[in-house]
C-alpha cells in the first residue's frame, strides 16, 4: 500500500487541493497503473483511508453544474506532508 499511498500523496500535494477524478487521471498520466497496483478502486479506497487517518483532509463540494454527486475534494494535512517526505 505504500506505494499507492505515495502517489495519491503526490498528485494531492501536486494540486493542493484535488478529488478524487483528478488524482485518478494524474496517476493515468504517470503511466501508474502499468508499473504498480494503482486502480481505480485502490485510489478511491487510499484517499477515503488517509481522510480517516488524518493524513488527508477531505471537504464536500458542491456538486457540478449538470448534476451528480457532491464532490469531496482532499488536500494534505501537517501529517500528509510529513508522511509524503517520508514515502
Amino acid at each position: 500500500m505504500s506505494s499507492i499511498r505515495l502517489l495519491v500523496l503526490g498528485a494531492v500535494r501536486q494540486h493542493g487541493r484535488a478529488h478524487g477524478y483528478q488524482v485518478r487521471n494524474d496517476l493515468e498520466y504517470w503511466g501508474a497503473h502499468e508499473w504498480s497496483n494503482a486502480k481505480p478502486g485502490s485510489i478511491y479506497h487510499a484517499l477515503k483511508q488517509m481522510a480517516k487517518q488524518g493524513v488527508l483532509l477531505a471537504h464536500e463540494v458542491a456538486p457540478s453544474t449538470v448534476g451528480g454527486p457532491p464532490r469531496t475534494e482532499y488536500e494534505l494535512t501537517d501529517a500528509g506532508r510529513e508522511e509524503y517526505f517520508r514515502l
